[in-house]
């Protein structure tokens, strides 16, 4: 382990090592230079530059540029030139006599370049031209040796740039003894190699994993990160994928590269927020998924010019997208989370050699790629939390699964799956006397008509039969609708949607409509049909356990409770079957119908201010929801003749709509309520309704 870490430091720092003079107006004298001690120099500083130029014998004027740098910005006069063109670089070397001879390290140049020494074509990358159709672009890194014994190098090199973002001679060139230049490029050979087959390794380990254990996909991301990565690797250091293609395409070794790139955020975000769901939010998420579909779309149908000036928007959201994780995991290392403290060290050492490798690929920096060091320190951090993670759960499973696979199912029938995951509970074991949560839900209470008198004519094992019959119908018209069965009160059900009204609304409606069928079918066993009545409000309230230590129950505590179940009380005396207020309404979709007519105010105890309440007529038979919707405002009339206690005159009113819609037990409820109040006249209007 020792070995390797050391061969991957190596091959990643070499640039830090180099040493040695720096070229100055085109010379670089290392006539006294000691090549036994520091047997490598880098070819840095200024050189004889010669703009719009491609010849051994350049005719134009001279001026001098900095290597390693791009040409973009350069300024002929005080005109700057763009990142398109071509120029002649060269220097001269003064060296004691080398026996034998040195040699030069030429990095990958944009985009196409020719090498002289003393005259002589030596070496090129590509084909320069003068024109984007005379270049022939390429990536071409290589080592070329040098004629021993010369004390002078003149080094000249044609460069040419009509593909690529840069231009010019990016990366600094290395001179030296053979031996230690060919040692760097073994070390970093090596290096790529080693990185490649551990990313194989471990992105098929991870896949494999993943074809057992569907449930976690966690090992599906960081396979697919690490087959990614493995991809990226030949692409650059020292480009490896050119031994084996040497005529691989610009365009589809730049494709690939910047595929590899683009992919990897994206898939490194999904694996961090299925290893720790609670800190990494799904939205920014979604957006990065988003965000990298441009990207990699650009990548597929633009040319490289295009899809290049871009490259530095996507590194800002890659180490925006590095920040979120850290954070997420500085979360999650807080909150105790397992193996998130392993977790951030490791992504912290890949994120800084991301900076690095992005300062040094936009020339800020000339420190060399780290990012294999980062990868691979991460990579064996990774290793040793998911193999610590399924070593504990593979002891664990066999003696855990059967007993809280059982107890699950069974605590489940009594206390609701959705009432756990609201106080961030696993399983009913870990529930505790105190647990609770706030929320904002709708509450739905639901009773049976006349239950008593039903009752009343069995038997308690046909009491029980019935029941159970009803809720069997209303329970899966609840959950359709994301809600959950709070409690069963009798023959009555307590109902909560997370999702909120809307969701109530439905399963309301839906119930109604299950009421027909069931209906149907009683009626085709000779059994009186059964009413119900729906109360439906829309508040905040909190969730929690009561009791003792030896006997807890799940309760929700909250005004919009008492409210629900005085709505459903409302059904009864309006002969009605669905009240709701004005909470659930006002959130309800104004593109999609829901008929609902007013129902005045009414005075609900433990409420100092009458509240205004609505029946939902949605689920009424075609002819009566079209009738009640053709006198709705003739309704809503006498509502506010009741509220302003001008009784007579709503009362014709009402007359008028009972004779008109013979069906609408409402409007005869309230008739006969306010004909009973008459005598004396008094209380009218809110205080006829208390509940």
């Amino acid at each position: 382990m020792i070995v390797l870490v050391t061969l991957l430091i190596q091959g990643s720092l070499i640039h830090l090592s180099a040493e040695g003079p720096l070229v100055t107006k085109g010379i670089l004298d290392l006539r006294s230079w000691d090549f036994q001690k520091t047997p490598v120099v880098d070819l840095n500083g200024q050189w004889e530059f010669y703009w719009s130029e491609l010849s051994i014998f350049p005719q134009s004027e001279l001026s001098y540029f900095p290597v390693p740098e791009k040409w973009n910005g350069y300024k002929i006069g005080t005109e700057e030139v763009g990142a398109l063109g071509y120029a002649t670089y060269r220097i001269t070397i003064q060296t004691p006599a080398l026996n034998p001879g040195p040699a030069l390290k030429i990095p990958a140049v944009g985009a196409a370049y020719v090498v002289y020494v003393n005259g002589k074509l030596i070496a090129h990358g590509g084909i320069p031209g003068k024109t984007a159709v005379e270049e022939t672009p390429q990536y071409a890194p290589q080592l070329i040796y040098l004629d021993p014994g010369l004390e002078t190098y003149e080094l000249t090199i044609l460069v040419s740039n009509h593909y690529h973002v840069d231009g010019g001679l990016w990366y600094g060139l290395r001179f030296g003894a053979v031996a230690a230049l060919v040692g760097e490029n073994q070390w970093g050979a090596m290096r790529d190699f080693f990185l490649l087959g551990s990313l194989l390794i471990m992105g098929f380990y991870h896949l494999g994993l993943f074809s057992f254990l569907r449930k976690d996909r966690s090992p599906l991301y960081f396979g697919l990160l690490c087959l990614v990565l493995s991809l990226r690797i030949p692409l650059y250091g020292e480009y490896v994928i050119l031994q084996f293609f040497p005529s691989l395409p610009f365009d589809i070794h730049q494709k690939l590269g910047f595929l590899t790139f683009y992919l990897a955020p994206s898939l490194f975000y999904h694996f961090m927020r299925h290893l720790f769901p609670q800190e990494m939010n799904r939205i920014p998420v979604l957006v990065l998924d988003g965000v990298t579909a441009v990207f990699v779309i650009s990548v597929l149908v633009t040319p490289y010019m295009v899809f290049g000036s871009i490259l530095k928007g996507f590194q800002l959201v890659a180490i925006t997208a590095g920040l979120g994780i850290i954070f997420s995991l500085s979360l999650a290392l807080w909150r105790r989370r397992q193996g998130a403290g392993l977790f951030l060290l490791g992504f912290v050492a890949l994120f800084a050699a991301l900076i690095n490798d992005i300062l040094y690929a936009n020339l800020i920096i000339q420190t060399g790629h780290m990012f294999p060091l980062g990868l691979i320190s991460f990579i064996f951090v990774q290793a040793m939390v998911l193999t610590k993670n399924f070593a504990k759960a593979f002891q664990t499973v066999d003696k855990l699964s059967t007993t809280l696979l059982d107890t699950n199912i069974s605590f489940k029938r009594f206390v609701p799956i959705e009432f756990l995951q609201r106080l961030e509970r696993a399983s009913i074991t870990e529930v505790q006397l105190g647990d609770h949560t706030e929320a904002k839900m709708a509450v739905l209470f639901s009773d049976i008509r006349s239950f008593t008198e039903l009752s009343e004519r069995m038997t308690p094992e046909e009491n029980f039969r019935f029941i159970n019959s009803f809720l069997e119908r209303m329970g899966p018209q609840i959950r359709k609708h994301g809600g959950f069965v709070d409690k069963y009160l009798g023959d009555g059900i307590m109902a909560l949607f997370p999702g909120g009204a809307q969701e109530g609304v439905r399963a309301a409606l839906d119930m109604l409509t299950a009421l027909e069928e069931y209906n149907r079918h009683r009626a085709s066993s000779n059994f009186t049909p059964i009413k119900i009545g729906i109360g439906l409000h829309l508040g905040n309230l909190m969730m929690g356990t009561i009791g003792e230590k030896e006997r807890m129950d799940s309760t929700v505590i909250a005004d919009a409770v008492n409210l629900s179940s005085r709505l459903e009380g409302l059904t009864k005396i309006y002969k009605c079957n669905l009240i709701t207020t004005l909470e659930v309404l006002s959130v309800w979709p104004e593109d999609q119908p829901l008929a609902h007519r007013a129902l005045g105010s009414v005075r609900i105890k433990g409420k100092e201010l009458p509240m205004p309440v609505f029946e939902i007529y949605q689920g009424d038979e075609p002819a009566l929801k079209a009738a009640k919707d053709t006198h709705r405002d003739e309704f809503h009339r006498a509502v506010e003749l009741i509220q302003k206690r001008e009784i007579p005159m709503a009362m014709e009113i009402l007359k008028a709509i009972q004779r008109a819609v013979p069906g609408d037990t409402v409007t005869t409820a309230l008739l006969l309520r306010l004909e009973k109040t008459q005598a004396p006249v008094k209380n009218y209007g809110a205080e006829i309704l208390t509940v």
